[in-house]
Formats: structure tokens, C-alpha cells, sequence
């Protein structure tokens, strides 16, 4: 069963991944971000069509999903607070966890670094985030500068090459961008 652990505190995300392709020296590696409903087995369908297209694709599973750490109470308690300051703290460590997930795929599942900088050409990991999968992707971003130290934030800088957001929710925009409540459902 293949796992990562992100952190100090023995949180682990379990994880698939298609592998180097075969015939290709210089691949991106595609990391997809599930949703709030569906685990990363809703991209298993993607594994097989990598190679061909000299893409490595890894899906994972966020924390309270099969195999990868559940949530503490406590974490639980800050999601559905009413503070946001609260809530955005624990957005920030779903981010956070997110970026200690593709340091470790870097150091130790064999993703190549972007080869090219200046066309962006080869190599590198882009990030695609599922709908509620954004809330994972757009803090780790969003609050790199203090969510990372100096040698992390240089390592995702080598290898980040891109973001692909599909359906992110607009009020988690505005909460994680703006810090203002998320007003999204409100009735006025």
C-alpha cells in the first residue's frame, strides 16, 4: 500500500501513482486534488493513459478519506467554526499538508524537477484541484511564504510548473484570497 508521511505527527496520505512513463526521459508528473465527495480513486481511470502522453499521474487521498489519516475532533472543531480566522487556519494546514506531500514526492518517489525554465518545457509537477480540492491547492500557494521554510519553498519552486483549478467553490476563493467571511449562501 503505497503512503506518504507529511509530517512530524505521523500523518500519512495514501496514494497511487502511474510511474515514470516508459520512452520518456522528460515527463510532468500530474498530481490531482479530489473533491469533498469523491477519494482519488475517481481519477484511477487516468493511471493507464499516462505513459502514452509522457505524463506521470499520481492521485491521493486527503485526510479522512480511505487509508490516509483521519481528522482529530479538534481539527473537526475548527472547520465549523464560526471565526474566520479559525477557519482559515485550518485551511492553511490542508495546505501546508499538501505541500509536504509533493516534498515528498520529490524526494523520494523520483518526480524530475522542471528541465527548462525559461520556455517551462519538461519536467516539474502540475497540481490540478477538484472542485472542493482547491482548498487544499490554493492555500498551499496562497501562504507558501509562511506555511514553508526557505529550503521547502525553494524545492516547490524547482518543480511547480503549474495550477489547473476545475469548479473550485467561489466563496472558499474569497476566504483564502480575501479573508472575508464567506458569504456565498448567505440569505442577503
Amino acid at each position: 500500500m503505497p503512503i506518504a508521511p507529511i509530517d512530524e505527527h505521523g500523518t500519512i496520505f495514501y496514494y497511487e501513482d502511474s510511474g515514470p512513463p516508459r520512452h520518456h526521459d522528460l515527463y510532468t508528473t500530474v498530481v490531482f486534488v479530489h473533491g469533498t465527495y469523491y477519494h482519488g480513486g475517481i481519477f484511477q481511470k487516468t493511471l493507464p493513459l499516462a505513459s502514452k502522453h509522457a505524463l506521470r499521474i499520481i492521485t491521493y487521498n486527503q485526510r479522512d478519506f480511505a487509508l490516509s489519516t483521519p481528522f482529530h475532533a479538534s481539527e473537526i472543531e475548527q472547520l465549523w467554526s464560526e471565526d474566520d480566522g479559525t477557519r482559515l487556519t485550518w485551511l492553511k494546514e490542508r495546505g501546508k499538508e499538501l505541500g509536504r506531500f509533493l516534498i515528498w514526492l520529490v524526494r523520494n518517489a523520483g518526480v524530475i524537477p522542471i528541465r527548462d525554465q525559461a520556455s517551462g518545457k519538461g519536467g516539474g509537477i502540475s497540481i490540478v484541484g477538484w472542485s472542493a480540492g482547491n482548498y487544499q491547492v490554493l492555500p498551499c500557494l496562497a501562504y507558501a511564504h509562511e506555511l514553508f521554510t526557505e529550503e521547502e519553498k525553494g524545492l516547490l519552486k524547482r518543480y511547480l510548473r503549474s495550477y489547473v483549478m476545475l469548479g473550485a467553490f467561489l466563496g472558499l476563493l474569497k476566504l483564502i484570497l480575501f479573508s472575508q467571511p464567506c458569504t456565498f449562501f448567505s440569505e442577503t
